[in-house]
C-alpha cells in the first residue's frame, strides 16, 4: 500500500512540475513580432528619453491599460533601445503575460500551491502508515525478509 501511495505522490509531483514548467514557459515568451515598424521605434525612443524611474511606471501603466502597441514596441524590441535592462524587460514581460492571460497565471499559482502541499503533506503518509502498522518501515521490511527466508526453507 505504501509503495502504491508513494508512486501516486511521485506521479502527481511530476505532473505538477510539468504543468508549472509549461506555464512558466508560456508566461515568459518574447513578443518580438510586435516590436517592429516606425511607430514602435518612436515609442521606444520616447520611453528611452524618460527619466529612469519613470520608464517602469510608464510601461506598467501601458500594461494595466492594455495598450498592446506600446507594450509590444517596448517589450518586443531589444531592451537597450528603450533604455531598460534585460532584467527589467523580463519582469515587465512576465507582468504583461499575466495581465493578458490571467487564467494561466491563476493555474500557475494553483499548481505551485499544490506542489507545495504535496511536499508538506507527503511525509505524513509514512508517519500515519507506521502508526497503522505499529512498526517502522525498516522493521517491517526486516520481518518480511525473515518470513520469506523461513518460507523458502520449507519449500523442497
Amino acid at each position: 500500500m505504501l509503495a502504491n501511495l508513494a508512486k501516486r505522490f511521485d506521479s502527481a509531483t511530476a505532473g505538477l512540475n510539468r504543468v508549472i514548467e509549461g506555464l512558466e514557459r508560456d508566461l515568459s515568451q518574447p513578443i518580438e513580432s510586435r516590436g517592429v515598424g516606425a511607430m514602435a521605434g518612436e515609442i521606444r525612443a520616447y520611453v528611452k528619453t524618460l527619466p529612469e524611474g519613470q520608464r517602469m511606471g510608464f510601461i506598467q501603466k501601458a500594461i494595466e491599460a492594455g495598450d498592446e502597441r506600446t507594450v509590444g514596441a517596448v517589450l518586443g524590441g531589444v531592451p537597450y533601445l528603450s533604455g531598460i535592462t534585460p532584467e527589467m524587460q523580463n519582469i515587465l514581460l512576465r507582468l504583461h503575460h499575466e495581465k493578458s492571460n490571467p487564467r494561466a497565471a491563476k493555474q500557475l499559482r494553483a499548481a505551485k500551491a499544490g506542489l507545495e502541499m504535496l511536499g508538506e503533506r507527503g511525509g505524513l503518509i509514512f508517519k500515519e502508515m507506521e502508526k497503522a502498522v505499529g512498526a517502522k518501515q525498516a522493521k517491517v521490511q526486516q520481518l518480511r525478509a525473515a518470513k520469506a527466508a523461513a518460507e523458502k526453507s520449507f519449500v523442497v
